[in-house]
């Protein structure tokens, strides 16, 4: 029996989906958001860049404590990592992203990946991906990869990080 889950991208679909329909709508100002992901198009109400808080990658991080703010334009994005779904297994937080090459959690410095592209979808993919894979492949996935950008939240010596990537 194989059974095939595309929750990983379904929220960055969706926000696709009602952009696209905004677009063909003719309307150049707006954020669409489900969820966490989402995808901007124009400037803000204060004809400014849309604002967006990435969430600090710890367990009971309120929705508005801020690791970093980032400053968006047309542009989606997608953020993903296990410091709000996870499980305690013997005392222990185990995150909900599996290694699809092992079938176990990934343990790993990297505690946050949020990813730029043009359609949210892909963000989303590659989120989750860079999650499974961990920080120094991930930042060579970005890099090698013109039509992404990434924003990692990473564990350095009990200290977290950010580190903008393209």
């Amino acid at each position: 029996l194989v059974s095939l889950n595309f929750n990983a991208i379904a929220k960055g679909y969706l926000v696709d989906l009602v952009a696209e329909y905004l677009d063909t709508r003719g309307v150049t100002n707006y954020m669409v958001e489900i969820g966490g992901e989402l995808r901007v198009r124009g400037k803000n109400a204060e004809s400014l860049p849309w604002k967006v808080g990435v969430n600090m990658p710890i367990v009971g991080a309120g929705p508005t404590d801020f690791f970093k703010v980032l400053e968006l334009e047309d542009v989606a994005m997608a953020t993903s990592g296990n410091y709000q779904n996870y499980y305690t297994v013997g005392g222990r937080l185990v995150g909900h992203t599996l290694d699809p090459r092992t079938g176990q959690p990934v343990i790993s410095n990297l505690k946050s990946a949020t990813i730029l592209h043009d359609y949210c979808a892909v963000a989303d993919a590659y989120a989750t991906a860079c999650m499974v894979v961990g920080l120094d492949k991930a930042t060579k996935w970005i890099e090698g990869n013109k039509s992404l950008s990434a924003y990692f939240i990473y564990e350095e010596e009990g200290e977290l990080k950010g580190v903008f990537v393209e």
